[in-house]
């Protein structure tokens, strides 16, 4: 049976191994674990799988591959290299970081993001609508003012030539 995890290398501890104790005379005793690689383990022996099944990290920390859940986790899962921040060092002085950080949000938290901005979108737009509005009220009146009379608004003044008689 296939299990999936969120980390990408988890260890799940199903019995605990119990050490040596020379003075006793106890020998050791192994332990029983399920190690996810890459957030998925594989295990055949049915022992194993209902220890996984009734463990108290099932369906928070691990899912099957039955339950159709493991889409959830791959969103979130890290990869096994931890990030490195490069950054240049130019002449002396530090640089643009080359490898910046990046974060990721699972499915529930984007759905919950688009939601929420879409809420907060429909008040703000109609703030912003008045506010243009008035706005632009007020650069048409400056314009108005600031602005030199329109020509048909000029009192227009014709000014003609005194012809002289025509000579005969």
């Amino acid at each position: 049976m296939k299990f999936f995890s969120k980390f990408s290398n988890y260890r799940v501890v199903l019995v605990s191994a119990l050490p040596a104790e020379p003075v006793t005379g106890r020998q050791p005793q192994p332990g029983v674990y399920a190690k996810f690689e890459n957030g998925e383990c594989t295990i055949n022996d049915e022992k194993v799988i209902d220890m996984m099944l009734t463990h108290k990290d099932f369906g928070r920390d691990f899912v099957t591959e039955e339950s159709g859940e493991q889409g959830r986790f791959a969103s979130a899962r890290k990869g096994i290299e931890p990030q490195h921040d490069v950054i240049n060092i130019d002449y002396g002085h530090i640089g643009k970081n080359v490898n910046p950080k990046k974060t990721t949000l699972t499915e529930e938290q984007q759905n919950f993001l688009k939601s929420a901005a879409q809420e907060m979108a429909v008040p703000l737009a109609k703030e912003m609508a008045a506010q243009m509005l008035k706005d632009i009220a007020a650069e048409q009146a400056a314009i108005k003012k600031d602005a030199p009379p329109v020509a048909s608004e000029k009192k227009e003044t014709v000014t003609t030539k005194k012809s002289s008689p025509k000579k005969k």
